[in-house]
């Protein structure tokens, strides 16, 4: 799963790559986030483990998690169809 990470988050900063935009910060800033988030899991995999724990512990927390993933996911197929 890191290993995933870190090659979408190499396929994210190639596609902003010598685009000035503003909004390429978004995705610069996500794909920053992938890099660490991969490093992690490589490094120390039962962290993963522990962190899907905590998100299901309360269907409500696991709920807002899914809807906040949804609703991101939205924000960069926008910025996909109109910025770039």
């Amino acid at each position: 799963m890191g290993i995933l990470f870190l090659m979408g988050a190499d396929v994210l900063l190639d596609a902003a790559f010598l685009r000035y935009d503003a909004a390429r910060l978004v995705v610069v800033s996500y794909a920053y986030v992938l890099i660490i988030e991969g490093m992690f899991m490589v490094g120390a995999p039962y962290l993963l483990r522990d962190a899907i724990d905590w998100a299901l512990a309360s269907p409500v927390r696991g709920k807002s998690l899914i809807v906040f993933g949804i609703l991101f996911g939205l924000l960069l197929m926008g910025l996909g169809l109109f910025v770039y």
